[in-house]
């Protein structure tokens, strides 16, 4: 039997990010699509931001969803790490 994240497969790259969002808020994080961040290079917008603020050091983790049937460039991985550096997020997921 195949197993998916979800309850079901993603119908868009939308309904990636909202099915992403939504499991994040599951796990406790208060967690927002399309989401501006002020980085050292300015601003710049991630698909799910995602906070977990029950612990004394509030965890970050910054997602950015790709519902594409190719491999994901060497040029976006760099791109996002360089976000994931800028914001202090502890955590970053294509």
């Amino acid at each position: 039997m195949t197993r998916l994240f979800f309850d079901r497969e993603p119908k868009s790259w939308q309904d990636l990010e909202e099915l992403t969002r939504q499991a994040f808020e599951e796990m406790g994080y208060d967690s927002n699509r399309n989401y501006l961040l002020t980085t050292v290079r300015g601003t710049v917008r991630v698909d799910v931001h995602a906070v977990k603020t029950s612990s004394p050091i509030p965890t970050i983790v910054l997602c950015e969803c790709k519902h594409w049937d190719m491999p994901i460039s060497q040029n976006v991985v760099h791109s996002f790490r360089t976000v994931c550096q800028d914001v202090g997020a502890h955590y970053g997921v294509i």
